[in-house]
């Protein structure tokens, strides 16, 4: 292998795994993708060439997020041994099938199948171009460091085929590495989900400057300069002229929930929740509701198979119209932790703004919160168990 070859996958492999940022999504059904590549072509001992470098530019689609489709085009200058006894310029054009293996992972490898044409145009001594078919196939990989951009390796193995009347075919491998851009396909846009008053979701938005952001603040808009609890409302304090002793009476005689005071049966039966008045024995609520909504790995969005589930959700809330409520996002344990703060905390604001959006929801009534990896509800050491724990509930606010 060519020292350009060494020095070329080595720089690749470095940048594969030394860069930080992460993706939230990997290949995306319905995506275009340019790849300008750089590479070389290794021949046979027996086909009397030199080892040579190329370059080339892919322009892709996925069809869906495992299979894709591109065109491709690459340029060189091949020498034959021993060196100055010729050269040509080789150029080729083909169209490659591809078929991508965990697509939504960062790291996704992929089987490539190609077939097209190249044209061999000796320089010297010149001749007349000679024009072959070609067949390739191999495998490769793409490693994205966005949701954009991925650093992509490919090797394969190219057959030329020459007219009977030249009976000249070539053997030779191919590696390559470049960049892999990806443009548009289905993935998450939260900027579409906004309030009526068309604000942007964002984890860090404090619209009434009070100290608390807007997806933990259950009082938006309180006046500028007041002063506000942990939940962002307005703490009041009220003067009072001159000092007030009330004594009450703070006996609870059957411990149904209802103080002596204002109980009008007190002698209930012990212990058992009674209503208001003190007669009739009253069904605790349910202080939270967990939606049976299933999210992919690395994503927010909601599928519309969940819109009964959201349906439940604003009914819950409905149920207690005294109450405010929260939204609590939590993901697997896949990933980086901080990433999976970040990503529990879009699925709690995505949740949280179809409620208000699409059902009626009180925006002042409901709060996002994301947990991250906290408090699994199954083992993550399986998939099923990681997919039970991306998950969101609906709480009432303590």
């Amino acid at each position: 292998m060519s020292n350009f070859l060494c020095r070329l996958t080595m720089l690749a492999m470095v940048l594969m795994f030394g860069l930080t940022s992460f993706a939230e999504a990997a290949n995306r059904a319905g995506a275009f993708t340019l790849s300008p590549m750089l590479g070389t072509h290794l021949f046979s001992p027996s086909d009397d060439f030199r080892n040579s470098q190329f370059v080339g530019l892919k322009l892709g689609y996925n069809f869906t997020k495992s299979w894709g489709m591109e065109l491709a085009g690459a340029t060189g200058t091949i020498e034959k041994n021993p060196a100055g006894s010729g050269e040509f310029d080789y150029h080729t054009f083909q169209a490659d099938l591809l078929y991508h293996f965990q697509p939504d992972e960062k790291l996704v490898p992929y089987f490539v199948f190609g077939v097209g044409g190249a044209s061999q145009e000796k320089t010297v001594p010149a001749t007349s171009a000679n024009d072959d078919a070609i067949l390739n196939f191999g495998v490769g990989a793409k490693y994205f460091v966005t949701d954009w951009l991925a650093l992509r390796l490919d090797a394969r193995h190219e057959m030329t085929f020459s007219s009977p009347a030249d009976q000249v075919n070539y053997n030779n491998f191919i590696f390559a590495g470049g960049l892999s851009f990806q443009f548009g396909g289905n993935g998450p846009n939260l900027a579409e989900l906004v309030d009526a008053e068309a604000t942007p979701l964002s984890a860090t938005r404090d619209s009434d400057n009070d100290g608390v952001i807007d997806s933990l603040d259950l009082c938006i808009e309180t006046p500028a300069g007041a002063g506000v609890d942990s939940r962002g409302c307005e703490t009041v304090v009220e003067e009072i002229s001159q000092p007030v002793v009330v004594a009450i009476e703070i006996t609870d005689t059957d411990q149904g929930g209802v103080f002596n005071i204002a109980d009008n049966n007190p002698n209930s039966e012990t212990g058992k929740p009674v209503e208001a008045s003190g007669y009739g024995y009253s069904t605790p609520a349910v202080a939270e509701l967990n939606l049976e909504i299933c999210f992919e790995s690395n994503s927010s969005i909601i599928a519309s198979d969940y819109t009964e589930q959201l349906q439940k959700a604003a009914d819950f809330m409905n149920s207690h119209p005294d109450k405010r409520f929260i939204v609590d996002g939590y993901t697997d344990s896949s990933g980086p932790a901080d990433l999976n703060q970040m990503l529990s905390q879009k699925r709690a604001e995505t949740v949280r703004w179809y409620l208000v959006r699409d059902f009626g929801a009180d925006r002042f009534r409901v709060a996002a919160q994301g947990f991250g990896d906290k408090k699994p509800l199954a083992d993550n050491a399986t998939p099923e168990g990681r997919k039970l724990n991306r998950r969101v509930l609906v709480r009432v606010a303590n």
